[in-house]
């Protein structure tokens, strides 16, 4: 019983070391991407966010306006 649980975890742990190795060699190869593509997310998060409140917005805006031009008469 013993040997086979050191087995499995010894696979385990060099399956795991060789991800980690991978991940490593993945993320120097493609950290300038990764830098480019997330200045294009972090630009992209606040106009998406702008242009949701405006949809959102416009309903309420001119509800205002009607409730003020209302009042006015």
């Amino acid at each position: 019983m013993r040997p086979a649980v050191t087995l499995a975890s010894r696979t385990i742990q060099r399956r795991l070391a060789s991800s980690a190795t991978r991940t490593y060699q993945y993320s120097a190869q493609h950290q300038a991407d990764w830098g480019k593509q997330l200045r294009r997310v972090s630009v992209q998060i606040p106009t998406y966010a702008v242009g949701i409140s405006m949809m959102l917005g416009w309903p309420m805006a001119i509800r205002y306006g009607e409730e003020q031009w209302a009042l006015r008469q």
